[in-house]
């Protein structure tokens, strides 16, 4: 049997203060598969964008391992990390990330543009992505053109386009209505089970639970109950 995709033993980050130290996370243990959508709910400082920031290689920790397709984060240099963040992560953030003067389509074109895809291949892949997200009729549309939700999907879009295993989002509906936030949620299920990925989300909106197929609560950097 395969192994998991993603997997943190024992993972800590610990920052200095005036009384001591700090445990932002502290010895998380967690196993994610292909075909999973894994949600970390909490209150702000529990700890989960810390927690978000180790997984995908955008920190490293204090103690413990982070694996990611079997290969353990701390034996890469920074430009290996940054080609595995390239080539097998994509990302998805509350404030979308987006560049407002290019179009959706040049938007979801950036992350194959650096794996050095053909405009042919770009321009294919990246439309396909917008239709799967439910825009496909607003690809030509500016970004400031685009209600919250439609930025979103973007996104999400470019986050798939250059094809990753692992999906992590950083309070995706952190900025949405509560029904645009549910198309949101049901928009990644659907892409879980139909794209052959991971995702990763963490958020302090309890409505994922109707969605996710595992969440976790955290606090105080540990994980807690799981459901």
């Amino acid at each position: 049997m395969a192994g998991p995709l993603l997997e943190a033993r024992d993972i800590w980050r610990t920052y200095p203060s005036g009384e001591g130290e700090v445990h932002a996370v502290a010895g998380v243990t967690l196993a994610v598969a292909v075909g999973e959508f894994v949600a970390l709910t909490g209150r702000s400082g529990s700890g989960k964008t810390t927690m978000l920031n180790l997984l995908g290689g955008l920190d490293r920790p204090t103690a413990g391992q982070v694996y990611i397709d079997g290969v353990d984060l701390a034996r890469l240099g920074d430009r290996q990390i940054t080609r595995l963040r390239r080539e097998r992560l994509g990302f998805i953030f509350q404030s979308y990330g987006l560049i407002p003067t290019l179009s959706a389509l040049e938007n979801v074109e950036l992350p194959m543009h650096l794996r050095g895809w053909s405009w042919r291949q770009r321009q294919e892949r990246a439309i396909e992505t917008l239709k799967l997200v439910g825009i496909g009729a607003r690809v030509s549309h500016r970004v400031y053109e685009l209600s919250g939700g439609e930025q979103q999907r973007v996104a999400i879009a470019r986050a798939l386009s250059a094809q990753p295993g692992l999906i992590l989002a950083d309070e995706p509906t952190g900025s949405l209505d509560t029904a645009t936030a549910a198309s949101i949620w049901q928009l990644l299920l659907e892409i879980v089970r139909s794209s052959n990925v991971a995702v990763v989300a963490v958020t302090h909106d309890l409505s994922v639970r109707d969605y996710a197929t595992r969440t976790i609560s955290m606090q105080d950097g540990r994980l807690e109950a799981a459901s």
